[in-house]
């Protein structure tokens, strides 16, 4: 009876899919869809090691999923327009390199479309240049990152509809933020420093002092992140404008932040057979929200921050050992 207790507890929140190979889960503004890529039959112009992948969107009661887009070789992640009823991604499904395959060698267009996928067009085409997507902007411009080779920096860019590109910086990632006040990630020798920029002096202040793991997190008036301190991980909590940084964390886990969570944020704790969700409010109070045996990945919270979902890798190919790429991703949302 224990057993069948926990084992319920364990699958509550689980969307009911068929197994698939999926990733980069997004919950809608309204939370009534969950969206996220799933692999489709590979047809001859993938090679072996491209995937084939669409854009679905699903129910949280999986009684009702829906394909929006087919991205081809994308490595995915959607993008919300600002007007609430379309939403973009980008997209590899040309053979850019006329070599008779789709991979890695072919430019990504970015694609917008409504909610469902109906009524899509292509905003930028695919090109020679690696292609980021940083935010699209109210008035209909988009901030791009644009790259000769993925081992060099982006050049960003606004673009306006009529394909007019202002130059913004240069730099290895972009953090927009509200009221054009933006992040970002500058190589400075082996390291990489974060440093506020804003947007329409185009100016980059001094960086942060910290070697910060993986992307801040901008939520409400504060910006969070995780830094490496004496080889331990520790999540620290500033002002907008990452003055008066403050310590929350102390001890050997490693924190990974999740998103804006009731005035706090959510992060995820990676353990050797779990993973545990958490939140961490701005005084350092720390109350566990679930506990999930396995790997969990591709954690986001909703635009709300009310629910978040996430993707935990079951092994069903046979040879004992989950990978994202290969197993079956359960989705589930919560609470």
């Amino acid at each position: 009876m224990i057993f069948l207790f926990c084992l319920a507890l364990q699958d509550a929140g689980r969307i009911p899919l068929p197994d698939a190979v999926r990733f980069q889960p997004e919950l809608s503004a309204d939370g009534k869809w969950v969206y996220y890529f799933e692999e489709i039959a590979r047809a001859d112009k993938f090679p072996k090691h491209a995937r084939n992948a669409a854009l679905f969107r699903a129910t949280p009661d999986g009684k009702t999923v829906e394909k929006v887009v087919e991205v081809g070789n994308s490595a995915g992640g959607v993008y919300w327009h600002p007007d609430g009823t379309h939403l973009l991604v980008l997209r590899r499904v040309d053979d850019d390199g006329a070599d008779g395959k789709i991979d890695f060698r072919d430019g990504e267009s970015l694609w917008m479309g409504e909610l469902d996928g109906k009524n899509g067009q292509i905003l930028v085409p695919a090109s020679s240049k690696r292609l980021s997507l940083y935010a699209p902007l109210s008035d209909g411009k988009l901030i791009l990152g644009l790259r000769d080779a993925a081992d060099r920096p982006a050049k960003v860019v606004v673009r306006d509809a009529q394909g007019k590109d202002e130059e913004l910086v240069e730099c290895w990632s972009y953090l927009a933020g509200a009221q054009g006040e933006d992040w970002i990630a500058v190589r400075d020798g082996a390291e990489t420093k974060w440093h506020r920029f804003s947007r329409a002096q185009k100016t980059r202040h001094d960086p942060l002092d910290a070697r910060i793991v993986g992307t801040p997190l901008q939520a409400g008036d504060r910006l969070w992140y995780v830094c490496k301190k004496e080889s331990k991980s520790v999540l620290v909590v500033c002002d907008k404008e990452g003055k008066d940084p403050k310590e929350l964390t102390q001890g050997d886990e490693v924190f990974t932040l999740v998103g804006a969570w009731n005035g706090g944020v959510l992060c995820q704790i990676s353990r050797e057979n779990e993973t545990e969700f958490v939140q961490v409010s701005v005084d350092g109070k720390r109350d566990s929200v679930r506990t999930v045996q396995g790997s969990c990945l591709d954690a986001r919270t909703s635009q709300d921050g009310k629910r978040f979902v996430f993707l935990r890798v079951r092994e069903t190919t046979g040879d004992n050992h989950p990978t994202p790429w290969e197993d079956a991703g359960d989705l589930y949302v919560l609470p």
